[in-house]
């Protein structure tokens, strides 16, 4: 990413953000990445280190949860998982951007060059497509 950055520097324009514009090289770059290779798994929702082994947190907490609670957190986690990757590009990215990056619909709107109003559209959409789908999960 940091050679794309490099390359695209003289795309860059003092009157905007810089923080905006590398969103927009970071968003264009994963587009990319999603068309030619289909992969749709962009992050995983689980409670694991990136070894795959839990934290000291977890492991030292005083209320051990059961292998039951393991089970359900597991199978939510997936759950999750499936249903935001089952979203459209557009959706995931506008979602992931203002839920998880913390982002304003403006910063958004002008990462995935688009106007404001079609960024909340697209979070209404992500929102109501992502109840519908974990609905059956938490009845």
């Amino acid at each position: 990413m940091f050679i794309r950055v490099w390359q695209s520097a003289k795309t860059y324009k003092p009157d905007a953000k810089f923080t905006t514009w590398l969103y927009r090289v970071t968003a264009n770059l994963c587009f990319n990445e999603l068309k030619s290779s289909r992969r749709k798994k962009w992050f995983s929702f689980n409670r694991s280190d990136q070894d795959g082994k839990r934290t000291l947190e977890e492991t030292l907490a005083d209320r051990a949860p059961s292998a039951e609670d393991h089970l359900l957190e597991r199978e939510r986690s997936r759950q999750i998982s499936n249903a935001l990757q089952s979203l459209p590009d557009n959706q995931r990215m506008a979602l992931v951007l203002k839920r998880y990056d913390g982002l304003s619909y403006a910063e958004i709107a002008r990462i995935l060059n688009c106007s404001v109003s079609a960024v909340e559209s697209l979070l209404v959409r992500a929102k109501r497509t992502l109840q519908e789908k974990l609905e059956n999960f938490e009845k």
